[in-house]
């Protein structure tokens, strides 16, 4: 059997690790990283109309990885072409207002769609990018700065988003829109948040388990999710009003007789919370259905309590929805490493469409990185990006950070873009000097 960079590097991998010292061969593995990249790129631009889209895609999430970096010139520095780096970057920016990357999304999507089962996560959130210093940007308004200490108010646009937890828990976003209340065509947020939920399960049917925080909890999220048959959790808010023991009551007065029957233990952010739960029946105003109150005492001494349609027959069932509830979380932190890893608010380009198309280029690129992360303890690839990551943290949950790191370290240090390695389309007929002349050999 012929020997393939792949074999070389698992055979190097072994040997190094059965010996305790580090893989320093990046050759090698640069090779081999490369290699993995247009692989995910050739599954995303399947389909495409053209080979300089094709081009543009590869360039882009190659760059984008590399550079860890939304600045478009700090891309084209990772590309090494032999054009001046001026033309490389007016490339680049005009194609990100010429291409339609929404066959390219489609087509990220559609890989993920075997990863998805009854179980898997989706934590619905809205995150913002706040531009306080920009003045040329289009169609922008104003938003809450949620990472402020006082929610001020900022310029910036929204950011609509549904990140799905894959194998190990690590965070792969299935939609992120940019969207302002300038913009033409906008009625509101909710309604930005129902589009997002609608190609979700367009995407995926009715799998999963669909988490909200208590900014969620309104009438028309309780009715959407039954409407359209997908479990869910919203954390409840205190005034809401529901029927229990055919009495109205507020849900802050239901919960006085419940104090937690079942003890369970939580592993929230490296952190360990010992909490009771209890369930009862509850029905709220707005459904003709019977919804079911988990309520969870002790945790940070708050009282969580969580409105599920999901089916409860023992205690494993009231316990998976605590947990499901709980790795909400994970969207928090994915939000943080889009904007820590890569600037996502320091994006220089101003026109909406190069917002949108270059956040959507992001979002693939991140799960790449995300694929990658969930192969951690399986691929010894991953092992070795890993080790080549600057980390001092030596139990690690959230394994983006690291890997994203090691794919930076790793691909600087290669003299090389990543065009040579895509291999261009057939042509489908073999054009001759007769053919371009109409002359037909075959009647000759």
């Amino acid at each position: 059997m012929k020997k393939t960079p792949e074999i070389d590097i698992i055979i190097l991998a072994k040997s190094n690790y059965i010996r305790g010292v580090s893989m320093n061969n990046y050759t090698i593995l640069n090779a081999n990283i490369k290699r993995k990249i247009v692989s995910y790129t050739t599954k995303i631009c399947k389909n495409d109309e053209t080979l300089p889209k094709t081009k543009f895609v590869n360039d882009m999430i190659f760059g984008l990885i590399k550079s860890q970096s939304t600045h478009i010139s700090k891309i084209s520095r990772t590309l090494k072409e032999t054009t001046h780096l001026n033309q490389t970057i007016s490339r680049l920016d005009k194609s990100l207002d010429k291409y339609e990357l929404t066959n390219n999304y489609d087509n990220y999507l559609n890989e993920l769609k075997c990863e998805v089962d009854d179980d898997t996560i989706f934590c619905v959130d809205n995150s913002d990018m706040i531009k306080p210093h920009g003045y040329h940007f289009e169609s922008m308004g104003y938003v809450k700065d949620g990472s402020s200490k006082n929610n001020n108010i900022e310029k910036g646009y929204h950011l609509a988003e549904i990140v799905m937890l894959g194998k190990n828990k690590q965070p792969r976003s299935v939609y992120s829109h940019i969207y302002s209340e300038t913009q033409s065509g906008f009625i509101s947020s909710n309604d930005e948040t129902f589009k997002s939920l609608d190609k979700s399960i367009a995407t995926f049917g009715n799998k999963g388990i669909y988490t909200f925080d208590r900014g969620y909890d309104a009438d028309k999220y309780i009715e959407y999710g039954v409407k359209k048959d997908i479990n869910f959790i919203i954390r409840s808010k205190k005034n809401r009003k529901c029927i229990h023991k055919n009495k109205k009551k507020s849900v802050d007065n239901v919960i006085l007789d419940y104090k937690g029957r079942i003890v369970m233990t939580l592993s929230f952010q490296d952190k360990v919370h010992t909490v009771s739960v209890s369930h009862t029946k509850i029905k709220p105003l707005c459904v003709d259905e019977s919804l079911n109150l988990v309520v969870i005492h002790g945790f940070n001494n708050e009282v969580f309590k969580l409105i599920s349609n999901m089916e409860i027959k023992s205690k494993e069932d009231v316990k998976k929805i605590v947990c499901a509830y709980f790795s909400r979380w994970r969207i928090e932190e994915y939000f943080k490493f889009k904007k820590q890893q890569f600037g996502f608010e320091d994006i220089r380009v101003r026109s909406l469409n190069k917002l949108r198309n270059l956040n959507t280029l992001l979002t693939i690129s991140i799960g790449f990185i995300s694929i990658l992360s969930s192969e951690i303890k399986d691929n010894i690839l991953v092992m070795a990006i890993k080790d080549y990551a600057h980390g001092l943290k030596q139990k690690v949950k959230f394994w983006l950070y690291r890997i994203a790191d090691g794919l930076s370290v790793l691909l600087s240090l290669s003299n090389k873009g990543i065009r040579d390695l895509i291999t261009p389309k057939k042509q489908e007929q073999d054009y001759n000097l007769f053919s371009l002349y109409g002359i037909n050999l075959d009647t000759c």
